[in-house]
């Protein structure tokens, strides 16, 4: 049934989408005075609930498109991956034969995609804080990386970063130290880590942040063109809006699902010396940071 579904969505928003490319005036609604209102679409695809930390900044750049816009530039946003796998919406962007327009996917998923620049938001302990991540995303230096897949000629376009906060170790034995860590151990965002139960088997958690969950969204590089100059600046200045936004999100929900866990009885540890857990991976950094080495320092140094 899924599939069928996915079928007829791409149907339909492939039908909407020719008819927004197309820009036929013919096919808009009536304005109030009898003229005609064209009315652009454009298809995001989100593979996470509404109600996530993801989709929850989507809503919010969904609703200040079409605030900004006055209605005439509208992002129909469908959730859950109903609209298809990530993999297989880049990959159709990639060839040039894309139905979706706008799409958030993780760094890693641009880094798979050749993007090394991006490999750097990836690094453990590349950022020490929320703050710090959100103060290079606002920062110049971040349209470098923004613009890395269209550059690479990957049929995309970064308009705007989100996160989901730091990715944790847990396990089914007490994980204190680096040392603690085995073929058991597993990783996930707190709020995942509690909405997927992960606890009932793996009752362990540390706070030992070694990674930010960094989001981008991204546009077709195709619908891009085919924007105007102002509809162009509404999605950015929106991106900026749901950036905002998305900074109070993750750190609200993350301290609501730490006391949750508490209350259940599940054990979730802090680090008080976060050295020897940045040492761990001291090596690999370096190794992976070696030809962007400068850019990666001055991210470090935006921490300051």
């Amino acid at each position: 049934m899924k599939h069928f579904i996915s079928i007829f969505l791409f149907f339909s928003a492939g039908l909407i989408f020719s008819s927004c490319k197309n820009r036929n005036p013919a096919a808009a609604p009536e304005s109030a005075d009898g003229g005609k209102t064209v009315q652009t679409v454009l298809f995001m695809s989100e593979e996470n609930p509404s109600n996530s930390i993801s989709g929850l900044m989507d809503r919010a750049f969904q609703k200040k498109v079409e605030e900004l816009s006055q209605g005439k530039l509208t992002i129909n946003v469908q959730y859950n991956g109903i609209l298809g796998e990530n993999r297989e919406i880049l990959n159709e962007m990639s060839r040039g034969k894309s139905l979706i327009d706008i799409i958030r996917i993780s760094a890693d998923e641009l880094v798979a995609l050749g993007c090394e620049k991006n490999a750097i938001l990836t690094m453990p302990y590349v950022f020490s804080s929320t703050e710090h991540f959100w103060h290079f995303a606002n920062s110049s230096l971040a349209t470098e990386f923004l613009n890395e897949p269209l550059e690479k000629g990957l049929g995309l376009k970064g308009l705007f970063f989100g996160e989901e906060n730091f990715i944790n170790f847990f396990s089914n034995k007490p994980i204190l130290s680096p040392g603690d860590l085995d073929s058991n151990t597993s990783e996930a965002v707190l709020v995942e880590y509690l909405e997927k139960k992960l606890y009932e088997t793996a009752p362990n958690m540390i706070l030992d942040k070694h990674k930010l969950s960094v989001n981008e969204i991204v546009i077709y590089s195709d619908s891009w063109n085919l924007l105007s100059q102002n509809q162009r600046e509404i999605l950015v200045q929106a991106g900026k809006y749901a950036g905002e936004y998305c900074k109070l999100v993750p750190a609200e929900l993350s301290k609501d699902a730490q006391k949750n866990l508490l209350e259940k009885g599940i054990p979730v540890a802090t680090v008080s010396d976060f050295e020897p857990w940045k040492k761990m991976y001291e090596t690999y950094v370096l190794e992976r940071t070696k030809d962007y080495r400068d850019l990666y320092e001055r991210i470090l140094n935006m921490a300051e």
